[in-house]
């Protein structure tokens, strides 16, 4: 008796065409999301930026009672926009300072997020963990160099 094979190797081509469909449509899930966490550390409280703010909280704290920071009526919204000397925003290149309570309320990220446009600076918002007391304060700021757009953050507590 003879058999007939003729349909094996269509069922044969179209399972491995299926395997190599699935295991293209992994790899680009990987390599997608591998490259999203990269920009996002790229972009988001790196090492550099995070020096930078350190800076700028060093200043912050030199200069505290002049800059009115304890006087929660120049706040709006419990956020405060700082406004450094040109020669540190210029060294630093920096776009916008926020210090505002270090509070997980989703509404108080709304409120910086609405105090901006720049669509990276609120999806840094978004991200970003408010963790700690709220008693404390932070400092966000957004680097802005040759249109890139970075961002550090780090906690701020009431100088004594």
């Amino acid at each position: 008796m003879k058999f007939n094979n003729k349909g094996f190797l269509l069922v044969e081509t179209l399972v491995t065409t299926c395997i190599i469909a699935i295991l293209a449509t992994s790899m680009y899930i990987y390599i997608n999301s591998t490259i999203t966490n990269y920009e996002k550390r790229e972009n988001y409280d790196n090492i550099v930026d995070i020096y930078k703010t350190n800076n700028v909280k060093l200043y912050l704290y030199k200069n505290w009672n002049e800059l009115n920071l304890s006087d929660s009526s120049s706040w709006v919204d419990n956020i405060n926009v700082i406004n450094l000397p040109e020669s540190m925003k210029q060294n630093f290149k920096i776009s916008n300072i926020f210090v505002t309570l270090n509070d997980s309320n989703i509404v108080n990220k709304e409120k910086i997020i609405n105090k901006t446009n720049n669509k990276a600076f609120k999806e840094y918002i978004r991200l970003l963990s408010f963790v700690g007391e709220t008693t404390n304060y932070r400092l966000i700021v957004h680097y802005e160099d040759n249109n890139k757009n970075t961002f550090a953050s780090l906690v701020l507590k009431l100088p004594n």
